[in-house]
């Protein structure tokens, strides 16, 4: 289970626990709205308002905390449903946030101290913690490098697993994956579960950078095919990729990075030439 999983899992149990209290201890929430609507109705008074204007305020107030708590919990069971983007996950955090503020307000200035709202305010903070991490992680996948800025970061983060090939005579692969749109995280953790539990990626503004461990050309060549498949089936992304193997490319990642940005162009310029050339025919 990846990072992302784990933090919406987390929401989701925040979900739960808050849905299972609301259904085990109605009497609870009736009972601590009935006490803050009229806590808040003798606030309002005391604001030179009108007695029934205080108590419709109130009540305005309170609906407006359970539609927040309500719509945080929906929120959460679609995220984990589908993707979340950053700017899902920030506002579910947001709304996780205020949902507690109320729920602590009517647990601790209002005395509605009651088993079901203790329980929501549990499943709260777990949902916000849960959301927090997410939109981290979301909105982190957002400083990706340009392709060509990125080689000194990537030779990095991959040297030891190079090393680490060269010591156990492991072939390794390299794709360099252009692409004809922005990807959004969400869709670029979809194509790492695609990859296997030994291979690595590596974002770029313009693309991606994976590696392949203990495999063949051939393979690489194979693999490639399919993420490309992959991107037209699922969103209509066109790519281009270019290939570069350890060891008959070369025995460092900057070079092997380097063959496989120029195998990127060589692919792209032909594909050009040839819908230049099928353009002409016609």
């Amino acid at each position: 289970m990846n990072n992302s999983k784990i933090t919406e899992s987390i929401s989701l149990i925040g979900v739960i626990l808050s849905i299972f209290a609301f259904i085990f201890w109605p009497w609870d929430f009736t009972q601590s709205g009935l006490v803050l609507v009229f806590k808040l109705s003798k606030y309002f008074a005391f604001q030179d308002l009108p007695l029934d204007m205080a108590r419709k305020r109130a009540i305005f107030l309170i609906l407006l905390g359970l539609a927040i708590i309500l719509i945080t919990q929906v929120m959460a069971v679609i995220g984990v449903i589908r993707a979340k983007s950053g700017k899902w996950a920030t506002t579910e955090a947001g709304l996780s946030l205020v949902a507690l503020i109320f729920l602590s307000v009517l647990f601790f200035q209002f005395s509605a101290r009651t088993s079901g709202v203790a329980l929501t305010i549990m499943g709260e903070m777990l949902a916000l913690g849960g959301s927090i991490a997410l939109a981290y992680r979301r909105w982190r996948f957002f400083e990706f490098p340009e392709r060509n800025k990125a080689i000194e970061k990537v030779h990095k983060s991959w040297l030891n697993r190079l090393i680490q090939a060269a010591t156990s005579n492991t072939p390794v692969s390299i794709l360099s994956i252009e692409t004809s749109k922005f990807l959004e995280p969400s869709y670029i953790e979809m194509m790492i579960e695609e990859l296997r539990a030994n291979d690595a990626a590596y974002p770029l503004k313009d693309g991606i950078y994976v590696l392949l461990w203990k495999t063949e050309p051939v393979v690489a060549g194979n693999v490639a095919r399919h993420l490309q498949n992959f991107m037209l089936e699922n969103g209509q992304i066109q790519s281009w990729i270019g290939i570069a193997s350890f060891p008959p490319d070369g025995d460092q990642i900057n070079t092997l990075l380097e063959k496989a940005n120029q195998a990127l162009r060589e692919a792209r310029q032909s594909i050009e030439k040839s819908i230049l050339a099928i353009n002409d025919i016609k």
